[in-house]
């Protein structure tokens, strides 16, 4: 379980890469530890949807100022 505890710090922080150690038992710890590589999946997943709803209102915000630019002409 420590080692577990050592890997939810790792994310908490911020480091997603961190390797989750025992996903191959076939007890409790491995149900945990897989638990948390789905748990990793699911923040990964997250980042990717807001890191791309971040560039589409970039991208939005640039069309808006570029119409604005363009009634004046």
């Amino acid at each position: 379980m420590r080692d577990l505890a050592v890997v939810v710090r790792s994310f908490a922080e911020g480091r997603l890469e961190a390797y989750i150690p025992h996903i191959e038992r076939a007890d409790e710890i491995g149900t945990v530890a897989r638990s948390l590589g789905i748990f990793r999946d699911a923040l990964l997943d997250r980042g990717a949807l807001i890191q791309a709803s971040m560039e589409d209102k970039s991208r939005l915000a640039d069309q808006d100022r570029m119409v604005g630019h363009m009634r004046f002409l």
